[in-house]
Order: structure tokens, then C-alpha cells, then sequence
């Protein structure tokens, strides 16, 4: 009779449940911060949870009153017991006194499991509201982002024009105009780079396809940008592709690149919650379309399925 109760309360209060929002990993274009870096939460974020949850105040009570209800049941059951086992005089027969606690507590493990998971996806949605609001906070303001846009339309690439691997320096603006290219920013210590460009090799023929041009940006210890003829970076093998262009111009020390790069590193870090040196160690990752819209930031080596495919026009998708 008592598990039918509860069974019947766990049915009502699944009916008040909402649609489970999505709680796992998302498509983020920065990594959030590790759990020891999130800000505390206050007691207007629970409020917020609660209105968003008007029910679960209302599952928790229930699931705590059944639980209390069958361990109070148990612990009867076992004084039952003990008269049972003493033959007392109108003892219940052992099977049930048995069964009975089977029943209560095994309510009271269900009960618990219950609240334990309500609890838990609780907290789990406070912190992603948290995360959500911090993350707001350190985003690029329309404003911001325009002219941060400008700027990477205003630094120059060179590219490579003909079979004979000459180069040919232009504005990043005009290589999206005219030439209709897509870009790939990728700054990073050479082994990010590397990475980056083996990858893409891979998928060379979908970069001519997609009209999507790569622009490595080598970052030195100090997380300067390093020219052409930087120790270490040596063209190699994979560098050499019609897709990878060469940030700046030839002989060009880079002063403008590393001004925006490094714009773009301290704003990662301020987003992602991690240290600048962090940034410098993973590298960064800025896709532009050939509007000059940014349409993704990321940490490490691109995922270039990914990249292509946020670059593809809307018709074709």
C-alpha cells in the first residue's frame, strides 16, 4: 500500500516535471572556466532557478515526505520483527515483516535517489546560469566587435598567385571582397601550427572548394608574432599549399598583426578564464567570412569539418 502511495507521488510529480533543458557540453567558441574558477553562486541565482523551476521546491518536499514516511514505516517493521523472532504473542508471520521492510526502505533508497538527482540537476543549472552571465559579461559589445572586425579588414596577407610561388600582399579586406575568400586565423606556437596545417592537408580540395584561405600567425616565447624568416619557422612542407598565406607582407615586421592578435589573446583569457600564457600555449583560432563577419573563436587546433562548415552559405547547408 505504501509503495503504490509513492509510486503514485513519483507519477505526479513527473507530470509537473518541465522539458529537461540540454545541461551538457555546447558549441562554444571559448572553453568556460574550470569549476574552481566560477564565481560563487548568490542567492539571486537561486531565486532565478526557482522561477524558471516553480515545481521542483514542490518535487524535493514530496520526495523528502515519502522517504521520511517509509523510514518511519521501516523502523516499525523492524520492531515487528524483533516480536516476531521472539515469538511474541500475535507477531506478524516472518515473510511479511520481511517483505515490509524490503518495501520501506527500499522507498527510502528511491526517495533518496530521487531528491539526490533533483538536487544535483539544481546546482548543475544554477552554475550554468552563473557561467552564462559571466560569459556575457567579458562579450564583445556590437560596437567592439565592428571595429575589431575593421582592424583584422585593414592588416595585410600575401598570397600566393601563381604556380611559381609568387606572393602577393593585399588587404585582408580585399582578399574578401574581391577574391571571395574565407579566413582562417591560426596563432600558435609552431606545434599548433603544425597541427593545424597537417589537418588541413587532409582537406585540401574542400578549402579551394570553400574559397577558404588559412593565415598562420607563429607566436614566439613571448607571444609576439614572429615574420617569414623566424627561427623555427622555416616554410616546410606543410606550409607550402596555395590555401596558407603569410601574414603581412614580405619584410614586413608584423607590428600590426601582433597589435590584433594580441588583442584577441587578452580577450580570450578575459572570456575563457584562463591566464594569457594559457591562451599563448593552446592558440587561438578566429574565423572571418567573406563579409569580414567573425564567425568563430576557438582555443587549440581548428576542427576543420567544423570550421567548413560554419563557413558554408546558407543555401548550402
Amino acid at each position: 500500500m505504501r509503495f503504490s502511495i509513492f509510486a503514485y507521488s513519483v507519477a505526479l510529480c513527473a507530470a509537473f516535471s518541465p522539458t529537461p533543458r540540454h545541461i551538457g557540453p555546447r558549441r562554444v567558441d571559448l572553453r568556460m572556466a574550470s569549476v574552481d574558477d566560477k564565481p560563487a553562486p548568490t542567492n539571486l541565482d537561486r531565486l532565478k532557478e526557482e522561477a524558471s523551476n516553480p515545481f521542483r521546491t514542490l518535487r524535493l518536499f514530496l520526495y523528502g515526505a515519502a522517504g521520511a514516511n517509509a523510514a518511519i514505516g521501516g523502523f516499525t517493521a523492524l520492531t515487528q520483527l524483533a516480536g516476531t523472532l521472539g515469538e511474541a504473542p500475535n507477531a506478524m508471520p516472518l515473510d511479511q515483516v520481511l517483505q515490509n521492510i524490503g518495501v520501506d526502505f527500499g522507498v527510502v533508497a528511491f526517495a533518496a535517489a530521487l531528491y539526490k538527482f533533483e538536487t544535483d540537476s539544481r546546482e548543475i543549472e544554477i552554475d550554468s546560469q552563473v557561467e552564462g552571465e559571466a560569459r556575457a559579461k567579458t562579450k564583445l559589445s556590437k560596437d567592439a566587435m565592428k571595429e575589431r572586425e575593421e582592424m583584422l579588414g585593414s592588416l595585410t596577407v600575401s598570397v600566393v598567385t601563381g604556380e611559381g610561388g609568387d606572393m602577393r600582399a593585399a588587404p585582408v579586406s580585399e582578399i574578401q571582397s574581391a577574391a571571395r575568400q574565407n579566413l582562417v586565423i591560426v596563432a600558435g606556437k609552431k606545434p599548433v601550427l603544425k597541427e593545424a596545417l597537417v589537418k588541413a592537408m587532409i582537406m585540401g580540395d574542400r578549402f579551394a572548394a570553400q574559397n577558404v584561405l588559412v593565415v598562420p600567425v607563429p607566436l614566439d616565447s613571448d607571444g609576439e608574432t614572429g615574420g617569414s624568416g623566424s627561427k623555427g619557422f622555416a616554410k616546410s612542407s606543410w606550409e607550402d599549399k596555395p590555401y596558407v598565406a603569410k601574414a603581412g607582407a614580405e619584410g614586413s615586421g608584423g607590428a600590426d598583426w601582433e597589435r590584433y592578435v594580441g588583442m584577441e589573446i587578452e580577450a580570450a583569457a578575459a572570456q575563457a578564464k584562463m591566464s594569457v600564457a594559457e591562451i599563448k600555449s593552446q592558440g587561438i583560432v578566429i574565423v572571418a567570412d567573406r563579409q569580414g563577419k567573425i564567425v568563430r573563436r576557438g582555443l587549440g587546433a581548428p576542427e576543420w569539418g567544423m570550421v567548413i562548415e560554419d563557413l558554408k552559405p546558407k543555401e548550402a547547408k
